[in-house]
């Protein structure tokens, strides 16, 4: 038993409701519902020529069978000719609304399938985000895309319609064998004998070589993604150094790669079920013949066995082809379950609104640990420090004594190993850590610019809407960006070009700034935000900083450049993950100046 449901069509069942939420497979039941009805209507359509046939080919069973003497008695016409001329516009009109019905249901299907995909590309997104800084980081941008939209779609377009499609024919199929069973078994006997072994064939020997060319697709197109998205974001440095051809290269070897796989599938695994319907045919018809010579059969008997074979086949040849075509996708495709299983009937919570965490006296690091997951090197070692709400405080240290570990803690895209990171004496934790993100606003050395206007840049992530004009002027004058808007004739509206390409350092640092104000942000958090600068940028930037300090904020700064550190209470310095010594800016300064010395 187990084997016989060990199919193509049975396991793309399985493994569509593995993936399917229950809502989904609630709307699935009205799908199976369709099926059956088109199906109906698919035979319907075809039995209806076979009493055109029999009435031209013996006018005499107008009168003697019950399916023709009924709407020739109902039509009362005299005339054979005009009866089987009002039949064939009978049968026109059948055909029309059997299409138009079958349209239909097509196109609900269709929509119940880009449903399940819109929804899946959802929960993938939420995926990603649940799984948090490392996973996403980690993940290169190719796959991202790849995993968000185009495996969404792939199983959408060709693996559930493709399943809905294979279930359609097999139920036509199965009625049409009824059907010819009870009208001449022995054109059963031909089809079963001459169409089954063929197709079986070109399916077994087909069925290996699309997975594996599905498999190897789906390894290739995040690579494709990945070069693409490198060698745009690269721009300037390929150009610069002349490389070009590595990144055209890279692009095109994979490219190429993805291309030979889809011709070999698209043109020839793809379409040796859809060349060997004459094959087919010519064997019929040797088969007809053999069993009218073998069986002395009259010239009626053969000419109605033909009759009722090419009905049959006028039909069932095209759905064994859509059958291998379905089996062959589905085998191809196959990858697309396992990139989902992530997902699968998993239901993800809603992205929520949280309360701002309210700080009253101070924030403070207990005696942290961290160490990145699958490493056995402590990057932070006992970390203890504290800051007081309204203080400005200082964050220096070698390369790799811990700060960007601590920035990452700090922003709680990293949790602890152990240790705590307090609030007022309360740990964050899951239950309050989105609430103190809300608290801080982060400018980083390379600000993220989104590409569209300044005020949505500055008002980031609300609809145009939702913007507070006098909070956005106000975040405006105070990051220091008024004469710049004053002098551009959009205003704030003025567009920014793909990820800042129009603004200079400080202005892409001051946006950094007017986000975060806008945001009314407690804490500021400044990371390496003037060590790309040039000196009288930088110096700028101190200015705008130290203009903050005056806005009651608790302000933190991570530098290299210890002239930006000139305002801060106190300067923490890192070494080897923990804390080296507590100075002043005096001190640093003069710890520097021996240095030089």
């Amino acid at each position: 038993m187990n084997k016989l449901l060990n199919n193509p069509f049975f396991n793309a069942i399985k493994n569509i409701q593995s993936i399917l939420d229950a809502d989904q497979k609630r709307r699935s039941l009205i799908m199976i519902g369709l099926l059956f009805v088109n199906a109906l209507f698919d035979v319907f359509g075809i039995a209806t020529i076979l009493p055109l046939v029999n009435a031209a080919l013996d006018p005499e069973s107008v009168q003697t069978a019950w399916y023709l003497k009924i709407p020739y008695d109902f039509i009362g016409v005299e005339d054979h000719i005009t009866f089987m001329f009002i039949l064939s516009v009978i049968i026109f009109f059948v055909f029309v609304i059997k299409n138009l019905v079958s349209i239909f249901i097509f196109y609900i299907q269709a929509k119940f399938s880009f449903n399940i995909s819109q929804r899946l590309s959802q929960n993938m997104f939420k995926h990603y985000y649940e799984q948090g800084f490392l996973y996403i980081s980690n993940t290169e941008s190719g796959k991202k895309n790849y995993d968000v939209i185009t495996i969404p779609y792939y199983f959408s377009v060709s693996y559930l319609l493709e399943t809905l499609l294979l279930a359609t024919e097999i139920l036509v199929l199965l009625i049409i064998f009824i059907a010819i069973l009870f009208t001449n078994p022995s054109a059963l006997i031909i089809l079963l004998l001459v169409i089954f072994p063929v197709f079986l064939g070109v399916y077994l020997l087909t069925k290996n070589k699309t997975k594996a060319i599905g498999d190897q697709r789906n390894n290739l197109y995040p690579m494709a993604t990945s070069a693409l998205f490198d060698s745009f974001n690269a721009y300037v440095d390929v150009k610069l150094a002349n490389k070009e051809n590595y990144f055209y290269d890279n692009f095109r070897f994979v490219q190429r790669e993805i291309n030979d796989l889809d011709a070999r599938q698209q043109g020839i695994y793809g379409k040796i079920h859809q060349r060997i319907n004459d094959v087919v045919l010519g064997l019929a018809l040797m088969g007809i013949f053999a069993f009218a010579y073998i069986f002395r059969e009259s010239s009626s008997e053969v000419f109605a066995l033909l009759t009722v074979f090419g009905l049959a086949a006028y039909r069932f040849l095209p759905s064994v082809n859509r059958i291998m075509g379905s089996a062959l996708t589905l085998k191809n495709i196959s990858y697309v379950i396992n990139e989902l299983k992530p997902i699968a009937d998993k239901n993800f919570a809603e992205f929520k609104n949280v309360e701002k965490l309210k700080i009253k006296e101070k924030i403070r690091f207990d005696n942290v640990n961290y160490h990145y997951p699958g490493s056995d090197v402590t990057i932070l070692k006992d970390l203890s420090m504290e800051i007081k709400v309204g203080e400005t405080v200082g964050i220096i240290g070698s390369s790799g004594s811990g700060k960007t570990t601590f920035l990452n803690l700090f922003l709680r895209l990293l949790k602890e190993t152990s240790g705590n990171i307090k609030v007022d004496g309360i740990p964050i934790n899951e239950v309050n850590n989105a609430s103190f993100q809300k608290t801080i606003g982060y400018v980083q050395q390379s600000v993220y610019i989104k590409n569209g206007t300044l005020k949505e840049n500055v008002a980031f992530g609300e609809y145009d809407h939702e913007v507070d004009e006098l909070r956005l002027n106000k975040a405006i004058k105070d990051a220091m960006l008024k004469d710049f808007v004053n002098n551009h004739s959009a205003g704030v509206m003025m567009p920014l070009g793909e990820n800042g390409v129009m603004l200079s350092g400080g202005q892409r640092q001051r946006i950094g700034i007017a986000r975060a104000l806008y945001k009314d942000a407690e804490i500021l958090l400044f990371d390496e935000a003037t060590s790309a600068l040039d000196p009288e940028t930088e110096k700028a930037i101190v200015a705008t900083i130290y203009n903050l300090t005056k806005l009651n904020k608790t302000i933190v700064i991570v530098a290299h450049r210890v002239t930006t550190l000139e305002m801060c209470d106190r300067i923490y310095d890192l070494k080897d993950g923990s804390v080296n010594g507590i100075y002043t800016y005096e001190q640093v300064i003069n710890k520097v100046q021996n240095l030089v010395n």
